[in-house]
This record gives C-alpha cells, structure tokens and sequence, in this order.
C-alpha cells in the first residue's frame, strides 16, 4: 500500500465532501438570494450553479477513487476506466435530475461515459 497516494485520496474525500457541504451552507444560498438569470429564469441559473459545485465535488471524489486504487496497487479495487465511467455516468444522471433536462451537460457527461464503457478491454 502506498501511504501517500492513500493520503492523497483521502484528502479528495475531505475535499469533496466540504465543497458539497460548506458550499451549501456557505455559498449556493447566497447565490440563491441574488437576482442572476439565465434566458430570463433565475430559478435555471440557480440549478445551474448548483449543479456546477456540486459535479465539481463529485468529479473530486471519483479522483479519489481513482488514488485509493492506487494506492492499493492497479485494479485492486476497480479499473481506472469502470471508475471513470461510473463517475461521469452518475454526473450525467445529476445533470438529469437537477436541471430537468434543460442544460445539454447530462448529453456530454453521458456521452463520456458510454465513450469509456464502450472502448474496448479494460484500461
């Protein structure tokens, strides 16, 4: 086991988890208190917002997945691939959900992901 890539992942666990958690209590209810709009809709630009922090959270801890694996040596836990697939697959479904359709990210993030199932032996 590699004690450094370990800390290393566990860290972007810390990191991802606070930006999630602080950036709610902190940030995104300020935002939600301003008069941002995107095509003439304050409620979509606040989704929007939202949706950003906290796929940047998610991408954080599919970065540490990716670092406890190796920290446990190659594939010990999942393939590098499976892991990014699933990451970007479940960015695709909050994309989804969180903006009912209406931003074109779930396309691209569900794009990357079947991209990186469909590629071929395992990575």
């Amino acid at each position: 086991m590699n004690i450094l890539l370990l800390t290393a992942a566990l860290l972007c666990f810390f990191v991802g988890i606070a930006h999630s958690v602080l950036g709610e209590k902190y940030v995104l209810g300020k935002i939600a208190g301003a008069n941002l709009r995107l095509r003439g809709d304050t409620v979509f630009m606040q989704r929007i917002v939202s949706l950003a922090w906290h796929v940047t959270s998610l991408l954080l801890i599919g970065f540490g997945v990716v670092l406890l694996n190796m920290a446990f040596g190659l594939h010990a836990l999942f393939t590098d691939k499976a892991i990014v697939g699933w990451t970007f697959l479940v960015a695709a479904v909050m994309s989804l959900i969180w903006v009912r359709g209406r931003h074109p990210s779930w396309l691209i993030f569900g794009a990357i992901a079947l991209l990186v199932f469909v590629s071929g032996p395992k990575a």
